[in-house]
């Protein structure tokens, strides 16, 4: 659900492609060169063609980096564990982990899209949001296949290097991991989230393709204050462990490009920051 909530969190809808400085950064250090790019996990057809920068750091890269190995959710034994994880084993279901309260508005709000409860009685509520999540895209346009779904494909097409930062296994522990997580707050959140993001959608879209930081910090900053344990685990904790591996790629000749969503890279706990703290040079690209 936590990582669920980082993808909400980037929910939005189309904006023209602008010239402007990217989402795409330079890193120098140890006499290498390292592209760090910031990603929209969800995009629509008429997204396309991506901010050429892209395309630039992708040309110039021996190497490609991304959070976790998305393909192997497609393999059948994965499949099985995440439906081990997201469905509940014993006599627990999910209206008897709610409140009355939370379940109707999860019911009330489910029933918008067509989605009856009814068939997911035994589900974790994670799974349920993140099932609510993905028809709310299709009907709005939205696929599941962002920025990172495009450079992979690209990748293996040309027979390029492919690294990760973190396991699936790892992403699916934010998930569905924490039996002990208050979800009638999580579901609250969930939907006070939608109704924002509904509102700042555009602004989302137009600051990652012109590489504006002050939108994501400003989210950052709501969430730390809100969900201060939410920001811990699935920003900053994750953030100080991709800085070591990504320290270590400037340790390669290889020439790297590391791609996560852009929720990411501002800010003080940020990667990009973090990286200016080691004493490394960053350079925003501008097509």
């Amino acid at each position: 659900m936590k990582k669920l909530f980082l993808i909400l969190s980037l929910f939005s809808v189309f904006m023209n492609v602008c010239l402007a400085q990217s989402s795409v950064w330079k890193l120098e250090g140890k006499g290498n060169t390292v592209y760090i790019g910031g990603t929209m996990h969800l995009l629509s057809a008429e997204d396309y063609p991506l901010p050429p920068e892209f395309d630039s750091a992708y040309a110039r890269s021996e190497a490609l980096v991304f959070e976790a190995d998305i393909k192997k959710m497609e393999e059948p034994a994965m499949m099985q564990k995440v439906m081990m994880m997201a469905m509940y084993q014993d006599d627990r279901t999910l209206e008897s982990e709610l409140s009355e309260e939370v379940y109707q508005l999860l019911e009330s709000e489910c029933a918008k899209l067509d989605i009856s409860l009814a068939n997911f009685s035994k589900f974790k509520p994670g799974m349920v949001l993140l099932i609510y999540a993905v028809t709310k895209m299709q009907l709005s346009g939205l696929s599941e296949d962002g920025v990172d779904q495009y450079y992979y494909s690209l990748a293996n097409a040309d027979q390029k290097d492919v690294l990760f930062l973190e396991s699936i296994e790892s992403q699916l522990e934010l998930m569905f991991g924490d039996d002990e997580e208050d979800y009638d707050q999580a579901i609250r959140q969930f939907f006070d989230d939608q109704k924002k993001m509904d509102r700042v959608g555009e602004d989302i879209k137009d600051s990652w393709r012109k590489g504006k930081g002050k939108l994501f910090i400003r989210m950052q900053k709501e969430m730390e204050k809100e969900y201060p344990e939410i920001y811990k685990k699935i920003l900053t904790d994750r953030n100080m462990n991709w800085i070591l591996e990504i320290d270590s790629y400037l340790d390669s000749e290889k020439v790297e490009f590391v791609m996560v969503g852009a929720l990411h890279l501002p800010g003080p706990e940020g990667v990009l920051e973090m990286l200016k703290d080691k004493g490394y040079k960053l350079s925003q690209l501008a097509e």
